[in-house]
């Protein structure tokens, strides 16, 4: 009789750690998914799922990797708490100090002392100090596209003699959707030794892309993204958005395109099928 409980509590006993089956996932930073980029030491989330009712984190473990080599530069070890979202990373930022993409992951331990599985790897960047300091560029300057000042014309005002006339003088290349297009060279050697291959491999390239009013970005002939209205709206006199992408596997050896189509949107609004509001922060525009 003995024999047999033994025996019971010895094949309930793994069920009962299988059934945990604690998964984590949607990792966030700054609570955003995908590739985030953050200026100091980012905040980390994430969402614990398991099959049990009850299940409750009591600790986790954050890990953070320079992407491209996998070297660890900081570990929080095992943390005694609940807390899932905007977790800090204060102490990282010793380690933190360059613009590359770091990978992290979390683990978590159960109302049980059992920890789970680690999670997937998710991505953040450092900000470069090289974007902000990038020139706007486009098919012509506000100056020189004479587009009327001020915020809105809209209404009744539209049919004002001097609000006509000024809409009517600004350069029809300030209406346009443009293509912007540039190649650039990777792998190889300038100079006397234009020929010769560098032996270098790409370890890390990321685009940070700011196209008003939208853009469409394409390297090498294919569309870089999923979305069709970057970036978001704002309050284009105080903020404007900007993404980022990761495209060290679509760079190729030698010569590499990029290609990037603008649209008007809301940020350059001529009337047409607005033809009750016009508005315009200037020309299509891009900094890349």
């Amino acid at each position: 009789m003995t024999f047999k409980k033994s025996l019971l509590l010895l094949l309930c006993l793994p069920c009962f750690v299988q059934a945990k089956n604690i998964t984590i996932s949607r990792l966030t930073c700054e609570m955003q998914e995908g590739l985030v980029v953050v200026e100091s030491c980012p905040r980390l989330g994430w969402t614990m799922e398991s099959p049990e009712n009850g299940t409750r984190q009591t600790a986790y473990e954050i890990e953070i990797r320079e992407a491209f080599t996998g070297r660890s530069v900081w570990n929080s070890g095992k943390v005694t708490s609940s807390q899932s979202q905007l977790v800090p990373t204060e102490g990282a930022d010793i380690c933190l100090n360059n613009p590359f993409n770091y990978s992290w992951r979390v683990r978590v331990w159960d109302e049980t002392d059992t920890p789970s599985e680690w999670s997937q790897e998710a991505k953040f960047r450092l900000a470069s100090d090289g974007f902000s300091s990038g020139k706007w560029i486009g098919a012509i300057t506000r100056k020189d596209s004479h587009l009327p000042e001020g915020r809105k014309f809209h209404g009744g005002e539209l049919k004002k003699p001097e609000v006509k006339a000024a809409w009517e003088a600004v350069d029809t290349l300030a209406k346009k959707s443009i293509c912007l297009r540039r190649t650039f060279q990777t792998g190889e050697l300038k100079g006397k030794n234009a020929n010769q291959k560098s032996g270098k491999k790409i370890v890390e390239a990321t685009a940070y892309v700011c196209g008003l009013g939208f853009y469409e970005f394409s390297l090498n002939g294919k569309k870089i993204g999923d979305s069709e209205f970057a970036p978001l709206w704002s309050d284009y006199d105080k903020s404007v958005y900007y993404n980022t992408y990761d495209v060290t596997e679509q760079l190729r050896d030698g010569e590499n395109v990029v290609g990037i189509l603008l649209g008007n949107g809301f940020y350059n609004v001529q009337g047409g099928r607005y033809r009750k509001l016009q508005i315009s922060f200037g020309p299509p525009t891009l900094l890349f």
